[in-house]
Order: C-alpha cells, then structure tokens, then sequence
C-alpha cells in the first residue's frame, strides 16, 4: 500500500517471529515497544517492521526489519541473550534511521523544499527526468 506524500501513518504494524524459540509475552512486548519507538521518532513513514528472533544453540539472533517508503533498514545481531540481540540491533537501525533523516534535513535545507515530502517528489522528477534524457541520448546515438 503507497501512502500519499506527506501523510504519516501512526499504526505501524510490527509482526515479531520466534524461530527456534517459544514465543514469550514479555519478549515480543519488549522488541514491539523498541521498534515502535523508533519509528515514532525516525521514520515517520514506516509502514511495517517485521522482527525475527531466532534462538541456535547458545547463539541469539535478532534481525530487524523496517520498511518506510523509499527506505528499507535492516540489521541483525548475534549474542547470547535475545534481550541484548535487539538492543544492539535496534542501535544499528537507530543509526541507519539518523544518517538517513540528517540526509533528508540536510537536502530540505540546501535544496530549499518545504517539507520531506516536496523533497521526495522533487527527486522522483528528477529521477524520471533522468531517465528520459538518456533514452533520448541513446536515440540520438543511433
């Protein structure tokens, strides 16, 4: 489902997976209020976040997931203990989501666009603009 630019979205729907695991309340609390968090505060688009917990022996895995039009950000982090796994993933897209939006504040200042959503549209032109002028380039090769 596309969301029309500019509008947020406030019902992100995280599923959380247990692999190898039984799945705990107090787990999947835990993981949904850290990626609701984030989102709140970074991605102001997302749209789902998916969180995988998978359990190998002594090694704990969490992989994160986040899908926020045009951005995709995802990390996974080994330990042993699933609480510190999400953690420690939910920092590596804490740090993905901060590049990212310091981009996009960066690009709003410089490019003079009112809001991310101008900023969005005016790189989707440009994208398409791009794109015709080197099919019309290739036609003029020929």
């Amino acid at each position: 489902m596309r969301l029309p630019l500019g509008t947020r979205r406030d019902d992100v729907q995280v599923t959380v997976t247990f692999r190898h695991v039984e799945s705990s309340e107090p787990l999947r609390e835990y993981a949904l209020d850290k990626v609701t968090r984030l989102t709140d505060k970074y991605l102001k688009r997302a749209i789902d976040a998916h969180v995988i917990l998978t359990v190998n022996k002594r090694r704990h895995l969490a992989e994160i997931n986040i899908n926020a039009p045009p951005f995709v950000v995802s990390a996974h982090e080994s330990t042993e203990d699933l609480y510190s796994a999400i953690d420690l993933a939910i920092d590596k897209v804490q740090a993905q989501a901060r590049r990212h939006k310091d981009r996009l504040n960066h690009l709003l200042v410089h490019a003079g666009a009112q809001n991310e959503a101008e900023l969005i549209e005016r790189d989707e032109k440009s994208t398409k603009l791009r794109a015709i002028i080197a099919k019309m380039e290739a036609a003029l090769e020929r």
